[in-house]
């Protein structure tokens, strides 16, 4: 089973100078041709920066950089220039179309790259799954392969994982004796994964989880009772996201 890192589980963050590259290119150009081409395919090299700087600017940053380029184009080139005044009707109508292309190019921009960039969770997620169950459906004893578990969780956040698993002999967890067979905890974090074990689902203050400290106590389910209990502690690089809980508990479910 592969090792995953943090940062290859969660949204790359996508550099920002080259849409800053592309408006100055296109500042540039506008100046430069002036005086040669007309105001309407001056205003086009505008949207053409637009939709190309939403590729790598957020939605937010490209909606406030299409409006800042609006009014400078108003204030530099659409006579009477130097002014934020429009002294032709249709040049009203030609602001309020380069505002509106660049905005709706901006959100469509946005919500593709959120699309793609959670295509590829799901598709690294995914294979995480698949890879964890073909290793356990490799061996007979499911518990020998906990520390893949633990890999995998840890993966998830970047931050070291716990697991607790049940006294083989017995067949549920209620007061056997239990114990960790992977990872460090405090007394505290092994009272909350023998409650957890023990109740077979999370503690309701999991959700509410935040701080250095956080962490999510992860029961290991199987069919008909809970085998033990995982310590997913949580990391700033991974957000504690409803998604991101399920995929974690999904790994926890496989083991159970």
């Amino acid at each position: 089973m592969p090792r995953y890192a943090a940062k290859d589980l969660l949204p790359t963050r996508t550099p920002v100078w080259p849409a800053a590259l592309v408006w100055a290119l296109a500042s540039l150009v506008i100046a430069v041709l002036d005086d040669r081409i007309d105001l309407g395919n001056q205003a086009l090299i505008l949207v053409l920066a637009s939709a190309v700087s939403a590729l790598w600017w957020g939605p937010w940053a490209s909606l406030a950089t299409s409006a800042a380029a609006v009014l400078a184009f108003n204030f530099f080139f659409v006579p009477p220039r130097l002014t934020l005044s429009v002294g032709i009707q249709q040049h009203v109508v030609l602001l309020f179309t380069m505002l509106s292309v660049g905005w709706i190019v901006a959100l469509l921009m946005a919500r593709l790259r959120r699309a793609a960039v959670d295509a590829g969770q799901h598709a690294l997620r995914s294979d995480q799954l698949r890879r964890l169950g073909e290793a356990l459906r490799e061996v007979e004893d499911p518990a020998t392969q906990a520390p893949l578990l633990c890999e995998a969780l840890a993966s998830l956040s970047g931050r070291d994982a716990a697991l607790l698993l049940a006294d083989p002999s017995a067949p549920r967890i209620a007061d056997p004796p239990t114990r960790v067979v992977l990872g460090t905890t405090t007394v505290a974090e092994k009272e909350r994964l023998e409650r957890c074990a023990r109740q077979g689902r999370a503690p309701d203050h999991d959700d509410a989880a935040t701080g250095a400290e956080a962490a999510w106590a992860l029961p290991l389910r199987g069919r008909d009772a809970s085998h033990g209990a995982a310590l997913m502690r949580l990391a700033p690089i991974a957000p504690a996201t409803p998604a991101l809980r399920r995929h974690a508990q999904a790994l926890c479910d496989q083991l159970g």
